[in-house]
């Protein structure tokens, strides 16, 4: 699934710096990694207003999509 964000933005300065990457470039790395998690966070507040519009508990849904599954292997 991989590393979450705000891991990577702990991690992500210290070895720019020692490869010898110039503060300004490392201080962009940062503020687009801040752009990128803004951008999930909006995707999961999108993908679960979806889920909690639909009326269905998600536990049910995922019922459904299993059956649908068989179904598409029976063909």
């Amino acid at each position: 699934m991989g590393i979450p964000i705000s891991e990577i933005r702990n991690f992500l300065p210290a070895p720019l710096k020692n490869l010898g990457f110039p503060r300004e470039y490392v201080d962009a790395a940062n503020s687009v990694l801040g752009e990128c998690k803004i951008a999930a966070e909006k995707r999961l507040k999108r993908k679960n207003s979806r889920l909690d519009k639909c009326g269905i508990p998600e536990e049910q849904l995922f019922e459904m999509q299993q059956r649908l599954i068989e179904q598409v292997g029976e063909i």
